[in-house]
């Protein structure tokens, strides 16, 4: 049997999914399907696009536009509807702008893009033509590409921004990371989210790590430091494992180190970014965002996301005059980024970064991330430190040496 297709009315509340004749559950829905082989009332939110008429769902599948007066029809029970909408079904994904510096087909860029998609999120690619490592926080005017876009994803002469033809939310800029992530919120989020900003930038996952001092070049924190300075809460993401490979290898190598990595990187941005955006705006103090690095995975010990902790640390390592940080896992001295992704059991480092200057957060805005993020944070295991000048500090930490030691104790 053929699915049934209803536009509903404004303001319902209730649904029944066991009926043929089911009400929707939202007012922003423009159209639901009612499977009666199984029983199941599918919610669908596409996003028509203004570029080609074709409607993009959060399922990475297309459908032409039917004009609203003619009758839905489905092909089949998995059939999406052919309607002319402008808004998401609710619940309504929160709207991101995907920006990275290695270029908009490489591999983890496009990874991310699926897995944002599959999580529900209303999701607008905006990144470099070519590979822009290394590039900070660089801005230039975009320029006509004088030979082709990174893994011949479009030929010299191309215009200086551009989108892919069959998905016009992948979008490149031909400059650096800032410019595109500037053109991503600027340009393309009006146009995609009904005149709205992002609610969130993701930048990344970058291929290598981004630690310490190297945030001070990175292109993909320069993008992600670009949003939070225009009042977009931005992350940049970084994966330890893959290389500067196509997005065709996720299918044409899909059981390499470097896919499973893509894949792996891509769901635990999803499990941060989903917890920030669980907690109530603003989702990041003003001027702020987060420096995230994942250790080595896709092979190993580290292969599964249930595999991955999350600590909170901080990029630079700090000096006898350095601010107490915020109090955690029993020390208001938190790790760095760096020796926490170096630790053996597949720790993944969270550090809040003032977009201004690329530093630590101070100890109330790191506290702020806290909250936001505790239900998913680990303390991992503290090394045995010694300090010999103080005898109750010493003892303190031969006792909780021995602690972790005998009976497995965590702080």
């Amino acid at each position: 049997m053929s699915p049934q297709w209803w536009r509903p009315a404004p303001h319902v509340e209730e649904r029944e999914t066991g009926s043929e004749n089911p009400q929707p559950s939202c007012s922003s829905y423009s159209l639901l399907v009612f499977s009666p082989s199984t029983s199941r009332l599918m919610a669908l939110w596409p996003q028509t696009t203004d570029r080609d008429g074709a409607c993009a769902h959060t399922t990475s599948e297309r459908v032409s536009l039917r004009p609203p007066e003619e009758p839905f029809k489905g092909d089949g029970d998995d059939a999406y509807a052919r309607s002319r909408v402008k808004h998401a079904f609710c619940p309504c994904g929160q709207k991101i702008v995907l920006t990275n510096d290695d270029g908009w087909a490489v591999a983890k860029i496009r990874a991310q893009e699926t897995a944002l998609n599959t999580a529900g999120y209303n999701v607008v690619l905006s990144a470099p033509a070519e590979n822009q490592s290394g590039t900070g926080s660089d801005s230039k005017t975009p320029t006509v590409l004088t030979e082709p876009c990174e893994f011949n994803t479009c030929p010299t002469g191309s215009p200086a921004e551009g989108f892919n033809a069959s998905n016009p939310r992948e979008n490149y800029v031909n400059a650096f990371p800032a410019d595109a992530v500037r053109y991503g919120i600027q340009t393309l989020a009006p146009e995609f989210f009904d005149g709205d900003a992002p609610d969130f930038v993701f930048s990344g996952p970058n291929v290598g790590n981004n630690l310490g001092s190297t945030v001070l070049i990175s292109g993909t924190v320069g993008a992600a430091t670009e949003a939070a300075l225009e009042g977009i809460p931005a992350i940049a993401a970084s994966g330890d494992t893959g290389d500067q490979i196509s997005y065709t290898t996720l299918e044409s190598s899909p059981t390499s180190t470097d896919t499973k990595a893509a894949l792996l990187y891509a769901q635990l941005g999803v499990v941060i970014l989903d917890q920030i955006l669980s907690t109530s705006t603003p989702y990041l103090p003003s001027g702020h965002l987060l420096n995230v690095n994942y250790p080595a995975a896709g092979s190993g010990s580290c292969t599964a996301v249930s595999d991955f902790k999350y600590v909170l640390t901080r990029i630079n390592a700090a000096t006898s005059s350095t601010p107490a940080d915020v109090t955690t896992c029993g020390s208001d001295r938190l790790p760095t980024e760096s020796s926490v992704v170096a630790k053996s059991g597949c720790f993944v480092s969270i550090s809040v970064m003032q977009a201004s200057n690329k530093g630590d957060a101070t100890e109330a805005n790191q506290a702020v991330v806290l909250s936001k993020l505790s239900p998913i944070l680990s303390c991992p295991k503290r090394r045995l430190l010694l300090k010999l000048d103080n005898p109750v500090v010493f003892v303190a930490s031969l006792l909780r040496y021995v602690l972790e030691k005998l009976f497995a104790v965590e702080w």
